[in-house]
């Protein structure tokens, strides 16, 4: 293969991979530089580097992209390449090479490439693993449960591209997060098959439903589905469970890939539920992966969800204003909380889906004393938990069991709902003297907070917004107390290792 005369190097692919691993500012100065490339008329300059070393190599078969990285260390480690070897670390623990295996590996090499460029390469090993809030990788914990190595349905870590809610009322959805999350402008459409046609299982179906797309001020994208005579999934979600989060959206399948995506799912036993396609060749595909990951749809858009929203015309906007600016904190997308029955077998089923291996097991309960302050709709109660928070691709997914209550994950949520996402987390609260302010401000919409507490040896305050009967799932509210450290290790149980499974 020639590099410098293949322009169709998936550029996209391997920018999306080094902003999940490396973050916004990286993937920023990418786009600048590459901007600055364009300009002088010499765009390969940037896409094509970037296109082979972060997205062809990474995504041919042949070898794992675990073991791959492993092989960029070593060469990083002989070369003395610190920002290369600093970035590469980052993307081993996405892949899920473990800091212990990763010491290992410069045990390894130190007779090969000399003490002086291991040991200055463990003590950046080190340095690194200290910056990185990535339990799973970075602290085992006190007890593993070891099976296999890492893979996942994914060519390329997976972004977060959106959240489906299916709503009874959109209009009033709408306006909810716009005056909760600053999603001021709503773009509307009503759909009946023509611009968007749907397919069941390969076979085309009418139907009828208005979306609606908004986008908060840091980013995150709601998409609101208010079902008129279909699709029929959604449709049937919301009769008999009412409004509910209908799919988690992600990015980074490169042009041609969802076929290989849908394999892999296909060999744990999931199948694609039904797809929405474009003229434009753009396309939602949305796996049915509630039995096995619990409760919610995982959805696949392609190229990407503004191609997507492009290719749909816009029928009305609606816009809402919102003087005083949001209630609650915008941040990037930070979590899920997905309440199921099994976190054991919820999380093995994640690490299959995403190649997450690692899943740090927390045990949180009022009686241990992991838990303070614990108050269920208004009222003081105990409660207990066991919670299991790992980052897959550009974000990160909570898969929590409840053990005790009552409390708004076993009474208000799995008993009379089932499995599924029971919250949405988009960013602390910046000042923790701000937490009265915004609870007179939800008193003043009729909003409550369903479920409050304070964990990790006080260092967390935390609760959700009941924002459920509306929007089918609630909004978490967390403040860190000034000075506070969150030692997660407080609550530590144990990690799954869970096996990842082929290719």
């Amino acid at each position: 293969m020639s590099a410098g005369n293949d322009p169709q190097l998936p550029f996209a692919s391997g920018a999306q991979r080094l902003e999940a691993v490396l973050g916004s500012g990286p993937a920023e100065g990418l786009q600048r530089a590459r901007a600055r490339a364009e300009e002088a008329g010499d765009p390969e300059r940037v896409t094509v580097p970037v296109g082979l070393t972060w997205g062809w190599l990474l995504d041919r078969p042949g070898l794992s992209r675990r073991d791959r990285v492993i092989a960029m260390l070593a060469v990083d480690v002989a070369r003395g390449s610190r920002n290369a070897l600093r970035d590469h670390v980052r993307l081993a623990l996405a892949e899920g090479v473990t800091s212990a295996e990763l010491r290992e590996l410069m045990l390894q090499l130190g007779p090969y490439t000399g003490y002086p460029a291991t040991n200055d390469a463990g003590e950046l090993l080190l340095d690194e693993l200290r910056r990185v809030r990535d339990d799973a990788a970075a602290d085992p914990g006190p007890a593993s449960v070891a099976t296999a190595p890492a893979q996942g349905w994914f060519p390329a870590a997976p972004v977060l591209a959106g959240v489906v809610l299916v709503v009874p009322d959109a209009h009033a959805a709408a306006a909810e997060l716009s005056a909760l999350v600053g999603v001021r402008s709503w773009d509307v459409a009503t759909l009946d098959g023509d611009r968007l046609q749907l397919a069941v299982h390969g076979v085309p179906q009418r139907y009828r439903a208005l979306r609606a797309v908004g986008t908060t001020p840091a980013g995150v994208r709601f998409e609101l589905w208010q079902p008129i005579t279909g699709p029929p999934a959604w449709h049937l979600q919301l009769i008999t469970g009412g409004a509910g989060v209908g799919a988690l959206t992600v990015a980074g399948v490169p042009a041609g890939g969802i076929d290989d995506v849908l394999r892999r799912a296909a060999v744990d036993g999931v199948d694609e539920a039904f797809d929405l396609s474009t003229d434009t060749g753009a396309a939602l595909h949305v796996l049915d992966t509630g039995a096995l990951l619990g409760g919610y749809r995982l959805a696949v858009v392609t190229p990407s969800a503004e191609a997507f929203d492009a290719a749909l015309a816009t029928g009305e906007t609606w816009r809402f204003d919102a003087p005083d600016g949001p209630i609650l904190p915008v941040g990037p997308f930070a979590h899920a909380g997905v309440v199921v029955a099994d976190v054991a077998a919820r999380t093995a089923a994640h690490a299959r889906a995403f190649g997450r291996r690692r899943w740090p097991l927390m045990h949180l309960d009022s009686e241990k004393g992991t838990l303070t302050g614990t108050r269920y709709e208004g009222a003081p109660s105990p409660d207990a938990y066991l919670s299991s928070v790992a980052k897959v691709g550009g974000f990160q997914m909570e898969v929590i069991q409840p053990l005790g209550g009552p409390s708004r994950y076993r009474e208000g949520f799995i008993r009379p709902r089932g499995e599924g996402v029971q919250h949405l987390f988009l960013g602390p609260v910046e000042d923790p003297e701000a937490w009265g302010d915004i609870v007179e401000r939800l008193a003043d919409r009729g909003r409550s907070l369903v479920t409050e507490g304070v964990g990790w040896e006080g260092a967390a305050r935390y609760a959700y917004v009941d924002t459920l009967a509306l929007l089918g799932t609630d909004l978490e509210l967390v403040a860190l107390q000034p000075g506070a450290v969150l030692d997660t290790r407080s609550a530590a149980a144990f990690t799954f290792d869970h096996d990842a499974g082929p290719r």
